[in-house]
């Protein structure tokens, strides 16, 4: 139980009693219940990540807008909802797996800090996949199929490859968002409108879980976990983040072509951070590459501008 700093007092008669209960009744009707609630919903925000799984579905609905999908469509929102849900699910179900090894390099995250039940977060979790499912199955076939994908991906992620693979973090992370910002417009053709979104999507995230890989590696190596970190392949990690900065550039440079005017801005708001965050990848030595994802991740939203505005 939190207990309230300070101590009052009432001398009332022959006895402090009076004002012993009243504080009592005081803790036990009003301020635990607040206390509790407050904990209760920060360790939802923070078991489902509440910035990531925002993040993914405001990448789902540039994607959209690039492609022109009517905003009043039921759909289209109930597209953007779904991508929200299966973000909470993966990150919840990811946390449930690695409560043990949390609870040893993460202190802490909810689930080992104690602020959300193991019981809570697994009711949460399918809560998540249930209702993802049941508003796909009110859309389109193509949905329910794509849906399903996502959450075995995220179950053999979270349960085998991560572990075993260095690169199964990677690509099965930015799979698995490439796929769920389909959703919205999941009943039209992909056609080359759409490539360009998705593929530089894929490829940021791509570079953003390669940084997220090396910012973790103490942890990893603490827990056996093999990654390009944990494996020293650091010549690896530093082509293919290059190619995913290069491969990004490409295709916002598509997306905002012609490059005039304010295309330029956001064209080089992207290339720079990706490209310079690559380049001191290479450059620098494994124990110095630590903060190199806050200069990549200065690309997100002149990467959601670009993406969405690019289309006009």
């Amino acid at each position: 139980m939190d207990s309230v700093p300070g101590e009052v007092s009432f001398n009332i008669g022959a006895t402090e009693s009076s004002g012993v209960t009243l504080l009592h009744s005081i803790q036990r009707s009003e301020i635990i219940p607040r206390i509790g609630i407050r904990r209760g919903l920060a360790g939802i925000c923070g078991i489902i990540r509440l910035r990531t799984s925002v993040s993914a579905s405001a990448l789902a609905l540039t994607v959209a807008l690039h492609d022109h999908r009517k905003m009043a469509a039921p759909s289209f929102w109930a597209g953007v909802l779904i991508v929200f849900l299966l973000c909470a699910f993966a990150q919840v179900f990811n946390d449930i797996v690695d409560r043990n090894d949390d609870a040893i390099v993460k202190p802490h995250r909810p689930l080992p800090r104690g602020v959300i039940s193991l019981k809570q977060a697994l009711c949460l979790a399918w809560g998540c996949a249930a209702s993802a499912e049941i508003l796909a199955f009110c859309m389109y076939w193509q949905t329910v199929v794509v849906t399903l994908l996502i959450i075995g991906l995220c179950v053999i992620y979270s349960t085998f490859l991560k572990d075993r693979f260095p690169l199964g973090r990677p690509v099965t992370v930015a799979l698995s968002v490439a796929l769920s910002v389909t959703v919205p417009t999941i009943d039209k053709p992909i056609d080359s409108h759409s490539i360009a979104p998705l593929a530089a999507a894929f490829s940021f995230i791509i570079g953003n879980e390669m940084h997220k890989i090396w910012a973790d590696r103490e942890g990893d190596h603490t827990t056996q976990r093999r990654t390009l970190a944990t494996l020293k392949r650091d010549r690896s990690a530093g082509i293919l983040l290059a190619f995913c900065a290069l491969t990004t550039s490409t295709a916002m440079w598509q997306m905002l072509a012609p490059v005039e005017h304010w295309r330029i801005f956001l064209l080089i708001s992207v290339a720079l951070p990706t490209t310079l965050s690559a380049s001191l990848f290479l450059l620098r030595s494994p124990d110095r590459r630590d903060q190199l994802g806050i200069v990549w991740r200065a690309a997100w939203i002149p990467g959601l501008l670009a993406i969405a505005l690019g289309g006009m």
